[in-house]
């Protein structure tokens, strides 16, 4: 018991380490992303932000799990060869963020860096076998452990890459990720094996989801109330940009006693940036509410069915 509470405490003084070390690299980081021109311009659709964004963050947030890692871990050949790939990956980023490298050198890059850390020992070597009913729990995949290595790596990778559009979103998903495996190593280490943490954690995550949808039932729509003087302007916008039909409701200021236009319109969760950005761009001073609608039936959404009567 006394060696599990020792282990938590080296892993809370890890996580402190690396947050404390990313906080401060990160204001570092953002002033030499200025100074070398690695600034996002929003100068296309795909783009949300409406100023330049200094790129480079993630090398403040690499500095501080390399430092948790140096004070913290054993540096065996494993550990070197994954933190050498971790550094060619980052040096890859920063080179990209300022000089926009072509995709298939970066690819190429992505490739050697796995390589470096599956040569030197870190591969998946089983998977779960995910045929329940088979006496077999696990595959071994022999020889294939270091192409599929290899392939992970990569994907994850770019993964993480292709959801860096909006800022804060990649971040975020790997700081969501990051926490993740952290509860199941603390559920491990207090339990003594992973699987009861994997378990617990996929049965957690089932059960709330199904909840969730027997509650709530199976939409992921949006409701927007958006209050503004320039409501005729925002109308035209999400009716002709976006191709959403709004509702115009009537309202009084309770305050001012004042007539005020209320715009009413439900939209699907992929929309709720674009409606934002537009209400924005248009009158900085709205108000806008936005909810959840668990179920939206008509035209644009989901049919009318017979059990639904």
């Amino acid at each position: 018991m006394n060696s599990d509470l020792q282990t938590m405490g080296w892993v809370a003084a890890a996580l402190v380490t690396a947050m404390v070390v990313a906080l401060i690299a990160t204001p570092v980081v953002k002033s030499l992303a200025f100074k070398v021109g690695a600034v996002d311009v929003p100068k296309d659709n795909r783009r949300m932000h409406d100023h330049p964004i200094p790129r480079m963050g993630g090398l403040a947030i690499f500095l501080g799990f390399l430092l948790s890692v140096l004070l913290f871990l054993e540096l065996n050949p494993q550990m070197r060869g994954m933190l050498l790939g971790a550094v060619i990956i980052v040096v890859l980023g920063i080179f990209d963020d300022i000089y926009s490298l072509p995709a298939m050198f970066k690819f190429v890059v992505q490739i050697v860096a796995a390589l470096v850390a599956v040569l030197s020992g870190n591969v998946i070597q089983i998977l779960s076998n995910p045929n329940v009913l088979s006496p077999n729990p696990w595959w071994d995949l022999g020889w294939l452990s270091y192409p599929a290595t290899v392939l992970w790596i990569v994907a994850i990778t770019n993964a993480v890459n292709l959801i860096d559009g909006l800022d804060g979103l990649a971040c975020g998903v790997s700081t969501i990720s990051s926490m993740t495996l952290l509860v199941i190593a603390l559920v491990a280490i207090a339990f003594g094996k992973v699987e009861s943490a994997l378990y617990g954690v996929v049965s957690l995550f089932v059960t709330t989801k199904v909840m969730d949808k027997v509650l709530y039932g199976m939409g992921s729509s949006k409701v927007a109330y958006i209050i503004s003087d320039a409501y005729e302007e925002i109308a035209r916008a999400i009716t002709h940009d976006m191709e959403r039909g709004l509702t115009l409701l009537h309202g009084e200021g309770g305050w001012s006693g004042t007539d005020k236009k209320v715009l009413m319109v439900a939209f699907k969760q992929r929309q709720i940036v674009a409606i934002k950005r537009t209400v924005k761009e248009i009158d900085p001073a709205a108000f806008l509410i936005v909810c959840d609608a668990h179920e939206v039936l008509g035209d644009g959404f989901r049919e009318y069915k017979q059990n639904d009567l």
